[in-house]
């Protein structure tokens, strides 16, 4: 830009767009000097140092299904979208809402002309597990690259995160960090660019999702610094102990749960111990309550709590590993000491 926006003229409408910032300096001095100019901005993570109420900062959520599949269709401009919905919808689904997935799955169906969806959507799986995005994992790399320790390490750990979601207090229990360290490494992760802490306002309970092209972003991580030898030869052994780690925290914080939802009855295993370093949801027993209003609301709190820690594991494999773990944990609870 030859010259910045105030002396190109005072007072006149402008709209600019500045693309890929880092920090405010670099496109505050070239702001348009009237008030009823319009400034678009985007960056890659969250700008913190622009001045509150100084500009308006959307939450960008990923796609929702419907608005995936007009992109794709406008992508492709293709007739097979529409012969064979089900590939299409499988299709969008795999890129979790993702324009730029949406985008290389859209080149994959142009570039194939002849195969069905059904089989590009095998070789699209393949080629987004192994490569990634391409355009979007460089940018994660880079982010990446500068994370701390604490914050690396919950990067690669959440893709093992039993179901959709998680919480705060659940992400604590998987990655093993004390409570503080885990409340500052998704906040690294917001400023890195490689979570969006924007969106809690949109979700129900502060729950956090790991989109998949992300996901496996993360995955590819953990494996190439398990290649590489950074991580180590424990790299096995470290998820599997933060998937156990998080499994005992969840039937933890489902048992009292349980018991405030249906009431006491006979129970086979005590109540596990903590998770260290790993605070509980908090739960208040329905029995304390002072009337039946307010009974009746922390026995439907405890309940739900108790429906979200069963779908950690709707997910057949998961679902799989989850009840060979259950059974370990109430044999080492049964067991003679």
């Amino acid at each position: 830009m030859a010259e910045p926006f105030p002396s190109a003229g005072h007072g006149a409408e402008r709209v600019g767009w500045f693309g890929d910032a880092r920090y405010t300096s670099e496109f505050v001095p070239l702001l348009p000097g009237s008030g009823g100019s319009v400034v678009i901005v985007t960056s890659h993570g969250p700008l913190h140092d622009l001045e509150a109420g100084a500009a308006v900062d959307p939450a960008l959520p990923p796609l929702e299904e419907r608005a995936a599949t007009e992109l794709l269709e406008l992508i492709v401009r293709d007739h097979r979208p529409a012969a064979d919905p089900q590939s299409a919808r499988a299709v969008v689904r795999l890129c979790d809402g993702l324009p730029a997935a949406l985008h290389v799955a859209g080149r994959w169906v142009r570039t194939h002309r002849l195969r069905p969806l059904s089989r590009i959507l095998a070789d699209l799986q393949a080629e987004l597990d192994e490569q990634g995005v391409s355009g979007v994992e460089h940018i994660w790399d880079t982010a990446y690259a500068g994370l701390s320790r604490p914050a690396a390490l919950l990067y690669r750990l959440l893709p093992h995160h039993s179901g959709e979601t998680f919480r705060l207090h659940s992400a604590t229990a998987l990655s093993g960090l004390a409570p503080e360290a885990c409340q500052d490494a998704p906040e690294e992760l917001d400023r890195a660019g490689l979570r969006d802490l924007r969106l809690l306002s949109l979700t129900e309970a502060g729950r956090m999702r790991v989109p998949g092209p992300q996901r496996g972003h993360a995955l590819r991580r953990s494996r190439r610094e398990a290649q590489d030898g950074q991580v180590g030869e424990a790299q096995d052994g470290q998820m599997g102990e933060a998937q156990a780690r998080l499994l005992r925290w969840l039937v933890r914080q489902a048992q009292p749960a349980d018991r405030f939802a249906a009431g006491r009855r006979l129970t086979v295993v005590g109540l596990l111990d903590p998770v260290p370093g790993a605070p509980d949801v908090p739960l208040e027993d329905p029995a304390a309550a002072v009337d039946d209003a307010s009974r009746a609301e922390r026995a439907e709190r405890a309940a739900q709590h108790l429906v979200d820690c069963l779908r950690r594991h709707e997910r057949p494999d998961e679902l799989k590993r989850a009840k060979l773990a259950f059974v370990s944990v109430a044999q080492e609870r049964c067991r003679p000491r």
